[in-house]
């Protein structure tokens, strides 16, 4: 069952109401450089920063430590306690934090197999897939962290650029960059605290750490 992934197939009045939610949330004020889910060219442009990256790099320093995390089952595992102060940290209108409170804390699903039907299954935690709302709170989840590794001081400075870059986001994937090995040791370690706040687990397997040593004449890439 490991691989699996439930969808959610919900009452049609209530796909419809938290669709009209979902447009409505997408006014809450998610970093910029999370590009999933969202109507722009997000996907494009930060992987066109990644392309400046790979080939630039630093320009502070000689070296460039870059980390692709890719985080198992990221969107079952966010904790609802953690959602909900995500969205009262966001500033989410009231009345939006109560039905959403509701939806998660109080309504209820079952299964039915022909005319049998099962106990009623309560969430604990996880957003609900397939519902219409379920990526706005995902990232309004994820944001926090995205924030922390941005004021870190430890990201790259590209050229032309007036601000540090520390992240790329796209949903529950994520690129980190450093200036440095030691800084990215200091920027995963703000991962890992996130991770256990929030209840994620990085899916290892997937993930990837590329270092860039520029000399004089050229770039040496190490990938592990």
């Amino acid at each position: 069952m490991g691989r699996w992934r439930p969808i959610t197939v919900g009452n049609i009045l209530l796909c419809i109401f938290s669709s009209v939610l979902a447009g409505d949330s997408q006014s809450i004020l998610i970093h910029e450089i999370q590009c999933g889910f969202v109507s722009c060219e997000g996907i494009a442009e930060n992987s066109f920063l990644f392309a400046r990256i790979l080939k630039d790099g630093n320009i502070a320093t000689r070296e460039t430590a870059i980390v692709l995390i890719d985080f198992a089952r990221a969107f079952d595992s966010v904790s609802h306690v953690y959602l909900f102060a995500a969205l009262e940290r966001l500033g989410t209108c009231k009345v939006y934090q109560r039905i959403f409170k509701y939806l998660y804390g109080v309504s209820t699903n079952r299964l039915q197999v022909g005319r049998e039907y099962s106990d009623r299954i309560h969430f604990a935690r996880g957003v609900l897939q397939g519902n219409p709302a379920s990526t706005e709170l995902f990232k309004a989840a994820l944001d926090p962290l995205i924030c922390r590794l941005q004021r870190s001081g430890h990201g790259i400075l590209l050229r032309g650029a007036s601000q540090q870059l520390s992240c790329l986001d796209f949903a529950d994937d994520m690129i980190v960059v450093a200036q440095s090995v030691q800084a990215m040791t200091e920027q995963l370690a703000i991962d890992s605290d996130f991770s256990r706040e929030f209840g994620l687990n990085l899916n290892v397997r997937k993930c990837m750490s590329i270092l860039l040593r520029r000399t004089r004449d050229h770039t040496v890439v190490d990938c592990c």
